[in-house]
């Protein structure tokens, strides 16, 4: 059975990412961040689209933005990522990066041959998460050159709490909900 793969904001976007991408390193017989699981290293093919919704793709990144709006004291992201030093291991764009900047061949074919499409969708006033990490990341991702397998839309008027509201049927993101009927 193929299925769609959706994520809530902020967090989920990025676990949802790393995990795949880990997945299909596994693949390659490398791994960076899960045990080796081999019976699950085939679940990508499985997955006939992914949704991205306001995501941190770029841990660092974010945690300057959070720096720069005094709150990164109090943001889960420094203690969930065990510390500064990892990063760069567990942001999803510094991955696509770095596999590309060693030309690593076989995780690079991998990815064409077993990434699903991915939808990347970001709210355009959301001051949580800036949407300039969805649009790096999607940058990222065409860069590897993996196929036409990642689109990104900037969804107007609407901020990071409404992305959320809009699934809960508030007035405040209803502009997701129409964007999402639309695309």
């Amino acid at each position: 059975k193929m299925l769609t793969l959706s994520t809530w904001c902020g967090i989920s976007a990025h676990l949802v990412a790393l995990t795949l991408l880990e997945k299909i390193r596994q693949k390659s017989g490398q791994t960076l961040l899960l045990e080796r699981e081999p019976r699950l290293t085939d679940w990508p093919r499985k997955i006939s689209r992914v949704l991205l919704l306001s995501g941190v793709f770029d841990i660092h990144e974010h945690y300057k933005y959070e720096s720069w709006r005094a709150v990164e004291d109090i943001s889960p992201m420094k203690p969930a990522m065990r510390g500064l030093e990892y990063f760069p291991q567990y942001s999803p764009t510094t991955i696509l990066h770095h596999s590309k900047s060693i030309d690593d061949v076989q995780y690079l074919q991998n990815l064409k041959e077993c990434l699903p499409p991915i939808t990347i969708v970001h709210a355009k006033e959301d001051l949580t998460v800036p949407y300039s990490s969805s649009l790096d990341f999607f940058h990222s991702i065409k860069d590897l050159d993996v196929g036409p397998r990642v689109d990104f839309h900037l969804v107007p008027k609407v901020s990071h709490s409404g992305m959320i509201f809009g699934f809960m049927g508030c007035e405040e993101g209803k502009e997701l909900l129409q964007f999402l009927e639309q695309h």
